[in-house]
């Protein structure tokens, strides 16, 4: 049959740090405010299975660092999942996320060392709340291997969310 579609905005709160050429642990998290735009179409397998398949992009908000002006480069994220559903407020998903970041900008040039890529396994829970709400939870790993990233430095990254939907299926 033809697919659900999800449409979402998203507003991420700055985390970890700014510098986006930073390495190691003080790089882990988003380190800007950033504006997000996304969209899903999930096919219903069966009573309690479906797939689904998303994108999402993201703009970041200019900010100084250490008195540096930066302008981090736009996100973009892709998503395929596999999703079960073990109870009507409850979805259990595994899957492949892929993640790419345009190089920053930084006092005016841009910082070609500063993008990155990759792409590896997800997994994440949601449960709904109330008939508008729901909580979100996910977990990622960006494995080492060739070809499946470049200029990440974490090895395991985690969200948590909360989203409000207008309609509920």
């Amino acid at each position: 049959g033809a697919p659900r579609v999800a449409v979402w905005t998203g507003l991420r709160a700055p985390t970890g740090d700014r510098d986006p050429r930073a390495q190691g642990l003080t790089s882990v998290g988003l380190g800007h405010w950033e504006l997000s735009l996304g969209a899903e179409l999930r096919w219903d397998l069966a009573a309690r299975w479906a797939v689904s398949v998303g994108a999402e992009l993201g703009v970041r908000a200019p900010a100084r660092w250490d008195g540096v002006e930066m302008l981090p480069g736009p996100r973009g994220a892709a998503l395929l999942l596999a999703v079960w559903r073990p109870h009507e407020d409850v979805a259990i998903s595994l899957g492949l996320t892929g993640w790419a970041e345009v190089p920053a900008w930084i006092e005016g040039r841009q910082d070609d060392v500063s993008w990155s890529y990759r792409l590896g396994p997800t997994a994440g829970v949601s449960w709904q709340v109330i008939p508008s709400l729901r909580l979100l939870a996910a977990v990622g790993v960006d494995p080492r291997v060739d070809h499946l990233g470049a200029n990440t430095a974490a090895d395991v990254r985690g969200s948590l969310g909360l989203s409000w939907s207008a309609r509920r299926d």
